[in-house]
């Protein structure tokens, strides 16, 4: 699925999740979660807290394949792609453990060049129609919904870089182009929310996450040879959960290895920054609509074109 935010350049993960935009000189990273907004497409969380340790039992109403199966990544790759672009909309949680902050993902039109997008990052929204972004952020316009192009110089404008993260992250295509590249080994039946669910560890070459990466088109020769540089010789492992009709429940991956995907090589800091992504709701009706006219101004009009002042 590709959106208006999906940007190249480099970008640090952990500010997605943890909503870190101090150094664009915003005081949002103690925004309260997101089940204190309310919308009409965003309406309730996955039943059970994500980040709830997962029941280790084997079901015995579940047939999954002996645990230790190694599939190759492409078979993998093809079940979960298949099972995906069957459905239409999706709904995404996403947490870090240690982190306070979460993060909610509604994706309609799913398999169209321009699905569309609403995101809840504390009291801050985002809405993706088309090719048009809206951003609501009571700390910068009350509100005001304000209508952001890819070129806007303001604080809206560099708003939309940790929300351009957050929609590659929830997007099932982009780690599906890395699965497919690896090896998927089957962990046995486990319990994702309430929902029983299939366990697979993917084992993906650094190599390949490289080439991901260099397939987007987005590298300059300096990123591509500073990602080669890093991922050299690594390993890099998702710990994936399937419900019965092959969908992702649950994607537990390192955040280093998309921050390297979108031009910036991780570094020792990087390391230990955990993503948790669960997925719901799929293929129910969603509406994501651009905000009432009467409620939208331009965001360079509205807050002037320097981030600084």
């Amino acid at each position: 699925m590709n959106t208006p935010l999906r940007r190249s350049g480099a970008l640090v993960l952990a500010s997605a999740l943890t909503f870190a935009v101090t150094a664009c000189g915003s005081e949002q990273a103690t925004a309260t979660k997101p089940s204190a907004v309310s919308t009409t497409s965003i309406t309730t969380r996955p039943s059970a807290t994500p980040t709830t340790p997962l029941s280790s039992a084997t079901s015995a109403t579940v047939s999954a394949p002996a645990s230790g199966d190694a599939p190759s990544g492409r078979a993998f790759a093809v079940r979960v792609r298949a099972a995906v672009d069957a459905e239409k909309s999706v709904h995404v949680f996403m947490s870090s453990p240690g982190e306070k902050d979460t993060v909610t993902v509604d994706m309609t039109n799913l398999g169209e060049d321009e699905g569309d997008a609403e995101i809840h990052m504390g009291a801050t929204q985002m809405r993706s129609v088309g090719d048009t972004v809206y951003l609501k952020d009571p700390e910068l316009a009350g509100r005001t919904w304000l209508r952001v192009d890819d070129d806007s110089e303001s604080m809206a404008g560099l708003m939309l870089v940790p929300m351009a993260i957050i929609t590659m992250m929830a997007d099932v295509d982009t780690q599906i182009d890395l699965w497919e590249r690896g090896t998927a080994t089957t962990r046995g039946t486990e319990t994702v929310n309430g929902a029983r669910t299939t366990h697979y560890t993917v084992r993906v070459p650094g190599a390949a996450v490289v080439e991901v990466a260099d397939e987007t088109g987005d590298l300059s020769p300096n990123d591509r040879a500073e990602m080669r540089k890093a991922m050299r010789g690594k390993t890099v492992a998702y710990e994936v959960w399937l419900d019965p009709s092959d969908r992702p429940a649950r994607v537990r991956s390192d955040l280093s290895v998309m921050a390297a995907m979108m031009g910036d090589p991780p570094g020792e800091s990087d390391g230990g920054t955990v993503a948790v992504i669960d997925y719901s709701r799929w293929g129910e009706t969603v509406r994501i609509t651009a905000p009432p006219a009467g409620q939208v101004k331009d965001a360079d009009e509205a807050l002037g074109e320097d981030p600084t002042s």
